[in-house]
């Protein structure tokens, strides 16, 4: 079922590049243009994903760029801790 969902999400985008204005992203297209050992005519249709879709580049993006305030403030972290639970044993 998530694939699912996640195949329908994809292809609204694909078929709503206008919508979402993806021919604005002239640098991206100038990178693709200008880059010597990527050859245009062997890529497929490009889709620009927004940054509402999740683990996208432009997403990650985000995130990162909110993280930078919290290092100015406090400074660099000293620990980095991950913590995981899981639900009651049945």
């Amino acid at each position: 079922m998530y694939v699912q969902v996640e195949s329908e999400r994809l292809r609204f985008f694909d078929l709503n590049q206008t919508k979402l204005r993806a021919e604005k992203y002239t640098h991206l297209q100038d990178a693709i243009r200008n880059d010597a050992d990527l050859d245009p005519n062997n890529l497929a249709q490009m889709v620009i994903l927004p940054s509402s879709f999740v683990n996208s580049p432009k997403y990650l993006h985000g995130y990162t760029q909110d993280a930078f305030p919290y290092v100015r403030n406090y400074g660099r972290p000293d620990l980095f801790i991950t913590m995981t639970c899981s639900g009651p044993e049945m």
